[in-house]
């Protein structure tokens, strides 16, 4: 909200003809003609620059909108892949059990003879 202020007070500093130059978060006024303080913008100048603060937050707002559509999407993306973390950790605990009861109850040679053949060929080479 103070950014909004800070541009409507730089753009009627504008108006009334004076230059602005940013140093740091702030801005100094500069007027290479004395402006007058008494003189108010003409009616047309108003509502140029009430234009230019609706625009400015017709622009907030929008930001505001994608903002918030995006963090909705990564968390539905984020709350998806942890429970594909969750199902999948639960086929490893499966799979590392039913491999050790299968271990336990195959003959000693066939083991050996599986840890002897290379791993990259998989269940395919061994058929």
């Amino acid at each position: 909200m103070s950014t909004l202020l800070f541009r409507e007070s730089k753009l009627r500093n504008w108006l009334n003809g004076e230059a602005l130059f940013a140093s740091g978060n702030h801005a100094t006024p500069v007027s290479p003609i004395p402006a007058n303080p008494a003189s108010q913008p003409s009616p047309a100048q108003q509502q140029q620059c009430q234009q230019i603060v609706a625009i400015d937050s017709k622009i907030e707002q929008a930001m505001d909108l994608v903002k918030t559509h995006l963090m909705f999407a990564v968390r539905e993306e984020v709350e998806s892949l942890r429970s594909r973390i969750m199902e999948l950790e639960t086929t490893v605990v499966h799979l590392e059990a039913e491999n050790s009861i299968l271990r336990e109850h195959v003959p000693q040679d066939v083991l050996q003879s599986l840890s002897i053949q290379p791993q990259t060929g998989g269940l395919a080479s061994m058929g």
